[in-house]
């Protein structure tokens, strides 16, 4: 890369999409509007950034019907939207496999999920058992419904699997808590335990329509990145 082109891509990065395109358009260098291109208009180079199979991640996406908010978004278009702290907050539809496809796509990028799961289970073979709200258990079973039992049970254990199941299996409302009871034969019990505080129940979109969200972190040479996969159902 010459001094000229170093300089030329320092100008891309600061500019907002709009000039940026509008600059590479008025170009009659064809091979240096190709290279443009790739520095700055391409979504996967803004994505290669921070997850490792980038173009991968936009293929789901696009095929998913994926959309990514906020900031991090917004960063894209107009460079110095987001800081340091800003989230990554992804928003796909409860459709088929498409939660399945983004939650495996992002893991494969790098992203780590936090589904509080290893808490539950730590504590159910701590204490023989464990309260969970009728909310979180309905979340978690919202992200495994399309997976198969092997990879549900990679995502968030094979005894929250169970958990879920035995909360499927009943007819109960999301504001209830359910102990869970490990006995020494391995066999899982449920049964109600009281009503969940207000904090426990579902996230509502501003139309009222409820969601699930999946948080989870990545690791990146610019630090530790926050990542979020909402739902809509």
């Amino acid at each position: 890369m010459t001094i000229a082109d170093a300089q030329l891509e320092r100008v891309l990065a600061d500019v907002n999409l709009g000039d940026a395109v509008a600059l590479v358009d008025d170009m009659a260098d064809i091979p240096l509007k190709s290279q443009c291109y790739e520095w700055r208009i391409s979504p996967v180079s803004y994505l290669q950034k921070t997850f490792k199979c980038a173009l991968m991640l936009l293929a789901v996406m696009f095929d998913t019907g994926c959309l990514l908010s906020g900031s991090r978004a917004l960063e894209y278009i107009v460079p110095g939207s987001c800081g340091p702290g800003s989230d990554w907050d992804f928003f796909v539809t409860a459709y088929k496999e498409s939660v399945a496809d983004m939650v495996n796509v992002l893991k494969a990028c790098g992203v780590v999920w936090h589904a509080e799961t290893t808490r539950i289970e730590e504590e159910l073979l701590r204490n023989k058992h464990v309260v969970i709200s009728g909310s979180k258990l309905g979340s978690l079973g919202s992200w495994i419904k399309h997976m198969t039992p092997e990879a549900a049970a990679e995502l968030i254990g094979q005894r929250t699997v169970e958990m879920v199941q035995l909360y499927n299996g009943i007819s109960s409302s999301r504001n209830v808590n359910f102990r869970f009871e490990l006995a020494s034969s391995g066999k899982l019990t449920m049964r109600a335990a009281g009503v969940s505080p207000a904090s426990e129940l579902d996230y509502e979109d501003p139309l009222g329509r409820s969601f699930s969200i999946l948080n989870g972190h990545i690791d990146t040479p610019d630090g530790r990145q926050k990542q979020s996969c909402s739902m809509l159902h």
